[in-house]
């Protein structure tokens, strides 16, 4: 599952990019970069919360503190996922086989 946009209504954060944590507190710029691109990232490969918690050994709840901006990500995760993501972008899955017709070939 890829994480989607963040909304927090109850203070006044509109649905997209967190710019507040979760006790109201402005973020920093780097702050909001680190978590734009962690989202980013997450999406080119095809992780949630819970992939990314069992690939890093980081507990779920920290993930999920990271993707609603209660907690400023680490940088060496950010650092992590980069190669990983330009990876999944360089190397995209093969396509699907070609669907066969089913029964006496009408469509």
């Amino acid at each position: 599952m890829v994480p989607r946009p963040v909304c927090r209504a109850e203070i006044g954060e509109p649905c997209g990019l967190a710019t507040r944590n979760a006790d109201g507190a402005s973020l920093d710029f780097a702050a909001r970069e680190t978590l734009a691109e962690l989202i980013a990232l997450l999406a080119v490969i095809s992780w949630g919360a819970e992939a990314l918690s069992r690939a890093s050994g980081v507990r779920l709840t920290t993930v999920r503190r990271w993707l609603n901006g209660a907690q400023t990500t680490p940088r060496r995760i950010v650092d992590w996922l980069r190669p990983l993501a330009a990876f999944h972008r360089d190397h995209p899955p093969p396509p699907p086989p070609p669907r066969r017709a089913r029964g006496n070939g009408a469509f």
